[in-house]
């Protein structure tokens, strides 16, 4: 065997380092959490999104339950929990899926947008993977549905403004 090609000896990983990312079209549903990778032996894997660890390509079952149940390390904590992080900078981030869903609603109505809007894997991906790993996708439907709860509350809180509006008419 050519001793360039050894590492025995060398003090070098033995680990395969990752190469580049695959495009593919698997199923999305549980593989919007993965990318498919090759790594530098040749190899082909599945490598998580939130905390990198290599799985392998053709188990979806496990692909699925390292997200669900969760084994992933970096959703162990319950994004709907109101444990906080520290942020990259060293400062306390506290992820709390209400604020997230009631401000991307404001947001929704304030600029007249589809309740669409936010329905694009794509957006969904780059969130997760630049913003917050934790982030869930919100569909059209539960927009609709925040959107009407806002409108009602809003509609509520006028009625009783103007109930106790002080006219001086009677």
């Amino acid at each position: 065997m050519d001793a360039s090609h050894s590492s025995v000896g060398q003090g070098s990983n033995t680990k395969p380092s990752f190469v580049r990312v695959i495009e593919h079209n698997r199923n999305p549903e549980i593989w919007c959490n993965w990318n498919l990778v090759e790594l530098s032996d040749g190899s082909i894997k599945a490598r998580c999104k939130f905390c990198g660890i290599y799985l392998r390509k053709k188990s979806n079952s496990n692909l699925k339950k390292h997200i669900t149940k969760p084994f992933c390390k970096a959703l162990k904590n319950d994004p709907e929990s109101e444990q906080t992080q520290m942020d990259f900078q060293g400062g306390i981030f506290n992820y709390d899926l209400d604020r997230v869903r009631d401000r991307m609603t404001k947001f929704v109505i304030q600029e007249a947008l589809p309740f669409s809007h936010f329905d694009n894997p794509r957006l969904t991906n780059m969130i997760r993977e630049t913003l917050q790993p934790r982030y869930t996708h919100v569909s059209r439907q539960t927009f609709r549905r925040y959107c009407l709860k806002m409108w009602k509350n809003a509609k509520q809180e006028l009625v009783a403004y103007f109930e106790n509006l002080n006219t001086g008419l009677t």
